[in-house]
């Protein structure tokens, strides 16, 4: 095994661990919100808004073909 496939081997690992911890969240109904920050007039502003049901089934089946993705990558190294 090569430097570059251990690495590349790595790199999907961690995106796996990033996949399955935000599929949890969504899973166990935590919440799922987007923070817009913004500066106006020299004023920072903070926004923070739900996420809505139909966006969370969007990202969550987006995660779900990328790690299958990923796997199929991984078995091919």
């Amino acid at each position: 095994m090569t430097k570059e496939t251990l690495s590349k081997a790595n790199v999907i690992v961690n995106e796996l661990g990033w996949a399955e911890q935000v599929l949890y969240h969504i899973g166990h109904n935590h919440r799922l919100a987007f923070d817009f920050d913004t500066t106006k007039s020299c004023i920072e502003d903070h926004v923070r808004r739900k996420c809505p049901d139909w966006l969370k089934d969007i990202i969550a089946e987006s995660i779900r073909q990328k790690v299958e993705e990923w796997k199929r990558e991984f078995d091919e190294l």
